[in-house]
């Protein structure tokens, strides 16, 4: 799976999730913060990752996720995508 591949992945479950425009999810979004999502809808962006990818993301990965761009980190750090060509 390409990078970008992954990053559409991601963006429809928030976009599913929270309700938002895919033009208004970048990488320095907050999910709470610029997005609007609540604990529940954060739990539920997990939930649909794991089922999207077929990962298991521990309790302690899940408090780090603030951002996109810090889940876009997390699933290439677990080799779910390539890694961004710069």
């Amino acid at each position: 799976m390409t990078y970008e591949e992954m990053k559409s992945i991601v963006n429809a479950q928030v976009e599913d999730t929270v309700c938002v425009g895919l033009e208004n999810i970048k990488s320095t979004s907050d999910l709470v913060e610029d997005l609007g999502a609540d604990e529940l809808d954060v739990v539920e962006i997990i939930i649909s990752l794991e089922e999207a990818f077929g990962i298991n993301i521990e309790e302690e990965d899940c408090e780090k996720m603030h951002t996109v761009g810090v889940v876009y980190d997390f699933m290439v750090k677990r080799k779910i995508c390539d890694a961004p060509v710069k």
